[in-house]
């Protein structure tokens, strides 16, 4: 099978469908590859100061706490207290850094690490907060702390392959919003990344469904939507699954149609 149509049936293993939750839309397609990679880093960077400014006012509170002082003491007894983001000197960290709109140009492996490094604090502060007194956890918080770590550290790597040399800038002052990186050769996997990453931003996901090529069928239902108010999401979720794996079976059936006349033509 020649590679080209080995590569496209690979991508057909498989397909996912997303309902997804979002107050507004613009409707524009994904700009160039480093104004992409800005817009994901802006919407992460929104979500994640919000967030973080109502989890710092019950960190404020926790950090004074018996439970507090008991985890920083049994940490360092345990000799893991190196393994956590949030304690510095043998005490708990004041506060996630609320950071300032991104302006001018940066090193674009450095602003993702420095939003990976944000969250994963977030993330610390989030598992040692919930279920205690006086926190009020946000549905999801944790699950889009998890997406924002898993891509800053996929973008960074795909940021680090396109440097040429020096490191990838990304900047609002140029067309391709990046300098210092050769975009017209990146993998085709990496542009697929960037572009998800960009769709989805901080939106929440309603319901998901896998289907492999096997036959298996997954569906995850969010349950904040589990209510029948929420019926016509689900409707219109079931409807995106029936329209995706008719498009899906177009797909498999000329691919296959494809090869059987590539292998006529080689034998």
């Amino acid at each position: 099978m020649p590679e080209a149509v080995r590569r496209v049936f690979d991508d057909l293993l498989n397909i996912e469908v997303n309902t997804m939750v979002k107050s507004g839309m613009t409707g524009r397609k994904m700009p160039t590859f480093g104004h992409a990679l800005l817009d994901i880093h802006g919407s992460y960077e929104r979500w994640l100061n919000t967030y973080c400014t109502r989890l710092n006012k019950h960190w404020s509170g926790f950090r004074t706490s018996e439970d507090a002082a008991a985890f920083v003491v049994e940490t360092t007894a345990a000799g893991e207290h190196d393994r956590w983001w949030v304690i510095e000197a043998g005490a708990l960290i004041d506060r996630v850094t609320i950071t300032a709109p991104f302006q001018g140009e940066a090193n674009g492996v450095d602003l993702f690490e420095g939003m990976r490094r944000r969250a994963r604090i977030a993330e610390e502060m989030h598992r040692l907060l919930e279920g205690r007194s006086g926190f009020d956890v946000q549905d999801g918080g944790d699950i889009m702390l998890k997406r924002i770590i898993r891509n800053c550290d996929q973008l960074k790597a795909i940021l680090q392959r396109a440097a040429t040399g020096d490191a990838a800038v990304l900047t609002r002052a140029t067309a391709s919003g990046v300098e210092a990186a050769d975009i017209d050769d990146l993998p085709r996997d990496d542009l697929i990344t960037v572009r998800k990453a960009w769709e989805m931003g901080t939106e929440v996901i309603a319901l998901q469904t896998v289907v492999q090529i096997d036959g298996d069928i997954v569906t995850r239902l969010n349950s904040a939507y589990a209510a029948d108010r929420h019926q016509p999401v689900r409707d219109l979720h079931r409807e995106s699954v029936g329209s995706a794996l008719e498009h899906w079976h177009f797909l498999v059936d000329t691919v296959v149609s494809i090869a059987k006349s590539a292998v006529g033509i080689f034998t």
